[in-house]
């Protein structure tokens, strides 16, 4: 039963792992059809533009700082693009002092009506890339404001190709994951047998996936490359750091790499311990933040210094975590030693 046991093991994972894949494939599925809902259509000089749709992105919520304390009848400032004013959209929220803070809806048929006739009237606004947005009185005022937000027109024919390049990378990081030994703790000791996962190893995989699909979705949709922001670039270096550091930290005094035998789990490989545990739920919640908001915005998420301090302080705790480990397991090797020398004596 043992031997059948063993036989049907290596099949039930790799089951597993195409299960796992199907699951990775919906989640998807779900963000990216949650991003098209977020798109509406458009038309300018009079023609509905098929392939290209109005996205407000960055516009949805704003805050106006002004000059002075805001006039009567501020709940009718209107935005202006390069100057003209786009009327019947007004701000929601509430107005305190010399901020006001407030969000613009265009999700009605109304607004998105406004949105077309506005296009239709103004040859010079007839694309929205690169334009600059303003605040004003619906008088056609404009108001001494610190807010000026770029739009911008996002293509949706390119769901496809964003679709294939994302399930690329997700099929070439779950053969990477289950079928080679890129994302498994190395070691030195001869006859062990398949070792564990590495968390720093899988975040690192999976921070370069991210960033891969992030500048291609943002190409497709946008049709610029984007520089990465030094945040996020250092947001990649801590986990880079702590793939550097997992790796120093498993070597023993004696210059040997030790690592533990698999459980046959990945969730399990890289979550044992307090320290990965902890580790690996902060990763996930930032994995999560980051998608929605590239989804959201067609643009790298903003990293801000707070969550780089709370990322350094999780890496401090798994190098903690790990340099216990790596002691108790250099003990256990060390006894081993002695005890196979004992008895070849």
């Amino acid at each position: 039963m043992k031997q059948n046991s063993r036989f049907f093991m290596p099949i039930l994972s790799i089951k597993n792992s195409y299960r796992r894949t199907a699951i990775l494939f919906l989640l998807m599925m779900a963000m990216l059809q949650s991003f098209s809902q977020r798109v509406s259509s458009v038309e300018i000089d009079g023609k509905q533009k098929k392939d290209w749709h109005f996205y407000p992105g960055r516009t949805s919520f704003v805050t106006v700082k002004l000059d002075s304390a805001v006039p009567a009848g501020a709940q009718l400032f209107v935005i202006y693009v390069d100057n003209i004013p786009v009327r019947k959209i007004y701000p929601i929220g509430p107005v305190a002092g010399t901020s006001l803070n407030y969000r613009f809806d265009f999700s009605t048929q109304a607004q998105l009506m406004e949105w077309k006739s506005f296009f239709h009237a103004n040859d010079g606004a007839n694309q929205l890339d690169g334009k600059i947005i303003t605040v004003g009185l619906e008088t056609g005022i404009l108001l001494n404001s610190a807010v000026k937000v770029d739009v911008q027109l996002v293509k949706t024919n390119a769901t496809g190709w964003a679709w294939g390049i994302g399930l690329i990378l997700l099929a070439a990081f779950v053969y990477a994951l289950f079928w080679t030994e890129i994302f498994r703790e190395p070691t030195t000791i001869p006859g062990t047998p398949k070792t564990k996962f590495s968390l720093s190893r899988v975040q690192f995989g999976v921070w370069n996936i991210l960033i891969l699909f992030s500048a291609a979705f943002i190409y497709l949709y946008t049709g610029r490359l984007l520089a990465i922001p030094p945040q996020l670039l250092g947001l990649i270096g801590i986990s880079g750091g702590q793939f550097i550091l997992g790796w120093a930290l498993a070597r023993t005094p004696s210059g040997e790499t030790l690592a533990k035998e698999s459980s046959g789990n990945v969730v399990e490989d890289i979550g044992e311990g307090v320290h990965r545990f902890q580790n690996l739920l902060w990763s996930i919640a930032l994995w999560i933040y980051f998608i929605q908001a590239l989804l959201v915005t067609v643009d790298y998420p903003a990293i801000d210094a707070n969550l780089l301090i709370l990322t350094g302080f999780t890496v401090g705790l798994y190098a903690f975590g790990k340099a216990k480990e790596t002691n108790t397991e250099a003990r256990k090797l060390a006894k081993r030693k002695i005890d196979d020398s004992n008895q070849n004596i």
